[in-house]
């Protein structure tokens, strides 16, 4: 089944105002560590990027989760997106995928189907063609926790390293009020003299970036 995802992205300019967001939120102690592993997949021709469609396989501890995801919109931080999402079993298959690829046909018809959609058949192979790393600490808040903010809210604070070198540190909050949130938010940062800005790309577009500009990568 197709999920409407609604999510504020704000980008934090340095490092800083990272740790300064961070020591704040850490004071509520709700606090949720994932390190993420982000496996991006495609067939040899990128048949989806030219049709504006993500796929990824996301490692985290004993979970290997696939997603396939259709961006909408993206304007002053606020990206809407239809999105597809199946845990797999973290077994052979699983294991394995990133580096053997996998025949669309094989995978769980809650992805495949979308796949076939974006101009994919059954026998389409998909191969991962890079990766990217994001340390994601999860709060939980309580109405009132957050100035301004009147309901449960579940923010994420992320660190991704893309290509071994190149930082984005982001402040995401998925919501289906994401934007009526976004002034109460934004007004807690400057509170908190932390910089920042809207995202004007997602975390994949940008890997999409470093990615042309580098050369290529083993996966072997």
């Amino acid at each position: 089944m197709v999920h409407e995802e609604i999510e504020l992205k704000l980008l934090l300019e340095d490092q800083w105002s990272y740790a300064q967001l961070r020591a704040w939120l850490d004071s509520f102690d709700s606090l949720v560590v994932a390190q993420q592993n982000n496996c991006y997949l495609d067939t040899p021709q990128r048949t989806l990027q030219m049709r504006r469609v993500m796929a990824r396989l996301r490692l985290i501890d004993e979970r290997a989760i696939l997603t396939v995801k259709r961006r909408k919109s993206l304007q002053d931080g606020l990206m809407t997106a239809e999105e597809w999402q199946v845990e797999l079993p973290l077994g052979h298959s699983a294991r394995q995928l990133p580096n053997a690829g996998a025949l669309v046909g094989s995978l769980p018809e809650e992805v495949a189907a979308p796949l076939r959609a974006s101009g994919l058949d059954s026998q389409s192979r998909l191969h991962v063609f890079g990766a990217m790393q994001t340390n994601r600490r999860i709060y939980t808040l309580a109405p009132a926790d957050w100035p301004g903010i009147d309901t449960d809210v579940c923010v994420e604070l992320d660190w991704t390293l893309f290509d071994g070198q190149v930082e984005r540190f982001e402040l995401e909050i998925e919501h289906r009020l994401a934007g009526q949130m976004a002034p109460a938010i934004q007004a807690q940062l400057d509170t908190l003299a932390v910089a920042w800005r809207p995202a004007d790309e997602s975390k994949y577009a940008q890997f999409l970036r470093c990615l042309a500009d580098a050369p290529p990568i083993s996966l072997a």
